[in-house]
């Protein structure tokens, strides 16, 4: 329960503990001085070992030679040899080898019984007796198949017999046809119940000269483990001893050295973040620890002490730049709505005037932008529109932007055409244009009366306009030089009539050229597909349908332009809603038509339909004059207006008669003749027939009945 309530900082500096820097130096260092001490012990066993072997090829050389020497001179050994290689080879291979082996033994029975093998024989035994050789054999080859055919073999736990093949390996015996006969020809080999044995030939010559067989000499190696094992234990204990010893001296050092100043510096650096988390402004903490180690670890200590310094140098700095970025940071937001407040930013901004309906807004890729748009109205019947997309980004572009607006306005109210406006703010912008910044603009002035635009481009994008029951179309404007580049530029107005309904879009580059995480821009194609989506909304949603597809094609990239639109909606002059009252008499009516007539001209009617609403109103005052007051006396108001939106004309009809709907009337049987026809009706059947909508009302004693037809 203890161990589970345990302080995380206990916990952790516990397991801080044991990777501590301390016990890792200690643990390299034992692991180091072990590893050097088991590679000395090694080498030194393995030395002396070989020292040893040396030692032993030395006494198995030497012992061959003097039995051969023996044997050559204390023996029959010629005539031993012929008389075993006689016995062996009077029988051919594969005798030998189907022969019962107590037969093929009988046949050296004989041999083994004289007096020179068993003569030699006794000698080799007593020399391995009396001294530390294992065994001592001869052997010749065997000329047919290359075995070694034992002569004579004395010594050893299983001495073999005159005749036998020599027992030796494979490998061995290789070694033994290759051999020169000049050097010795030494092996290894384990032997049960012997352990190691070192074998050594030499070739034994007649007395001749001639050599005839060969002496194989084992030397036992007993004494060489116990000799190692004996030389062992003391260098073993002697290193262990020694690397101790070096161990602690070296863990020491490396404490001294190392360990304690990096706990130092450690130290130090902990003690410098607690003082700045609590606020204090101490710089002496690693200056202060003077560590002189005469190294790497001394030199970091200066570079922390050196670097604590500069620390407290830049956090000044950083203090200061960031009070000063904080600034700057006010200032640009202030910038911000400073230029925001500066543009047309009140929609509708003219509430009164219905002639029109307009909508812009601006989006800057930065706090503050270089593009700008304007409208204003230059008189009663003349309103300005401008946009306008100054070179480069952020304050400098905003300032060369604020007066660039001010000078396209002030001049645009002084009055002239937008090519004279325009010559003049070039003028005015290139004397004094040290930075060869530039503007590219768009200025139109709008009759309202007519709808007759004059504009002029200067190097900006192009126009799109749209005519009612007409799609957007780009209008490929002419373009004159950038407003800026030089003084005297002159430049070009065109016109463009506009109708009832028809919209105006005019734009910066940001729009087309809004670009997408892969590089590819928005262009002409998506504005203009984007435009024919809400080309019959009001202005307003207009740019907000472009605004939604822009964003939507560009997702997370980042907007590297302004973003600036406009919109104008041309709905006409106002009409004021024009009537006369006249008497219920057939005598008013061509006075009543000769009004009508008047006014739909004014109305800009096309003659057709003129005519068509002739004959209605002949029709409709007819049927008043005739049944509205029987015999009494009345009036009739004849109202005509505008209709702005639908594009067309409501006729109003109105009298204090009796009641009477005509649209309940029935209607007449135009397929019977006329003398089979009943009489009435069929003069406001056809009234009915020739405009596009008429409806009836009873209001106040007054009979309503109301038209449209549109044109």
């Amino acid at each position: 329960m203890q161990d589970s309530l345990r302080n995380p900082k206990q916990t952790r500096g516990k397991s801080r503990k044991r990777r501590s820097l301390s016990r890792k130096v200690r643990r390299a260092v034992a692991i180091s001085c072990v590893l050097l001490g088991m590679l000395i012990q090694v080498i030194g066993i393995t030395l002396y070992g070989l020292i040893l072997v040396r030692e032993y090829e030395h006494l198995a050389s030497n012992a061959a030679k003097q039995v051969s020497i023996a044997v050559r001179h204390g023996s029959e050994f010629d005539s031993l040899t012929d008389d075993i290689l006689s016995v062996y080879s009077a029988y051919t291979q594969a005798e030998r080898e189907d022969m019962d082996p107590k037969n093929y033994r009988s046949l050296y029975a004989e041999i083994e019984k004289n007096r020179p093998y068993y003569y030699l024989e006794g000698m080799l035994a007593s020399y391995c007796k009396s001294t530390d050789v294992h065994d001592v054999s001869l052997a010749i080859p065997d000329p047919e198949t290359g075995d070694l055919i034992v002569i004579v073999d004395a010594g050893g736990n299983a001495p073999q017999k005159p005749g036998d093949r020599k027992d030796v390996s494979a490998r061995f015996l290789r070694a033994f046809h290759n051999w020169n006969k000049e050097d010795e020809l030494l092996q290894y080999r384990l032997i049960h119940k012997t352990g190691l044995v070192c074998t050594v030939v030499i070739p034994v010559a007649n007395e001749e000269g001639r050599m005839v067989a060969y002496m194989f000499v084992d030397v036992a190696m007993q004494a060489l483990l116990a000799d190692m094992n004996k030389f062992a234990a003391p260098i073993t204990l002697a290193i262990l001893l020694v690397t101790t010893l070096i161990t602690w001296i070296l863990v020491r050092m490396m404490r001294k050295a190392v360990v304690e100043p990096v706990n130092a510096i450690a130290g130090a650096a902990q003690t410098y973040v607690s003082d700045k988390r609590s606020g204090l402004e101490e710089n002496n903490h690693f200056s202060g620890l003077n560590i002189q180690t005469g190294d790497e670890v001394e030199n970091l200590s200066q570079t922390m002490a050196d670097m604590e310094r500069e620390i407290l140098d830049i956090e000044k700095a950083l203090t200061s730049a960031t009070a000063e970025s904080e600034r700057i940071s006010t200032e640009l937001d202030m910038a911000r709505r400073i230029q925001a407040e500066s543009l047309p930013n009140i929609f509708p901004p003219f509430p009164e005037r219905t002639e029109f309906d307009i909508y812009a807004s601006m989006h800057p890729a930065k706090e503050v932008g270089g593009d700008f748009y304007d409208f204003f109205l230059l008189d009663a019947d003349h309103l300005g529109l401008v946009i306008a997309d100054v070179s480069g980004k952020g304050v400098p572009a905003a300032l060369f932007m604020m007066v660039s607006k001010m000078l396209v306005q002030n001049y645009a109210l002084v009055g002239g055409s937008p090519r004279e406006v325009l010559e003049m703010v070039n003028n005015q912008i290139s004397k004094n244009n040290r930075e060869r910044m530039f503007v590219t603009i768009w200025l139109g002035i709008l009759d309202l009366k007519t709808g007759r635009l004059t504009a002029t481009n200067a190097g900006h994008e192009y126009p799109a306009l749209k005519h009612p029951g007409r799609d957007f179309e780009i209008l490929r404007d002419r373009h004159g030089m950038f407003v800026g580049v030089k003084s005297g530029i002159h430049y070009r107005d065109y016109e463009l009539q506009m109708e009832r309904g028809s919209k105006l879009f005019v734009y910066t580059d940001g729009v087309p050229e809004a670009t997408d995480l892969n590089g590819q821009m928005f262009g002409m194609d998506r504005l203009h597909h984007a435009l024919m989506e809400a080309q019959d909304e009001a202005p307003q949603r207009i740019l907000e349908h472009v605004r939604r597809s822009i964003d939507a094609f560009v997702g997370e990239a980042p907007q590297f332009d302004d973003i600036t639109m406009l919109c104008l909606e041309f709905r006409g002059p106002d009409k004021p809603v024009r009537e006369c009252e006249l008497p219920a008499a057939l005598e008013s009516i061509p006075k009543a038509i000769a009004f009508a007539e008047q006014e739909l001209q004014a109305l800009e009617c096309p003659v057709k339909t003129q005519s068509l609403l002739s004959v209605v109103f002949d029709e409709i005052l007819s049927n008043i004059v005739h049944y509205a007051y029987g015999m009494g006396i009345g009036s009739v108001t004849v109202r005509i207006e505008a209709m702005q939106d639908e594009g067309g004309v409501m006729i109003t009809f109105i009298d204090t008669g009796v009641a009477f709907n005509p649209l309940e009337a029935p209607e007449p049987d135009i397929s019977l003749s006329a003398d089979m026809r009943k009489d009435g009706g069929l003069g406001i059947f056809l009234a009915r027939k020739l405009v596009d909508e008429m409806t009836y009302e009873r209001v106040d004693g007054r009979n309503i009945l109301r038209m449209k037809k549109r044109f």
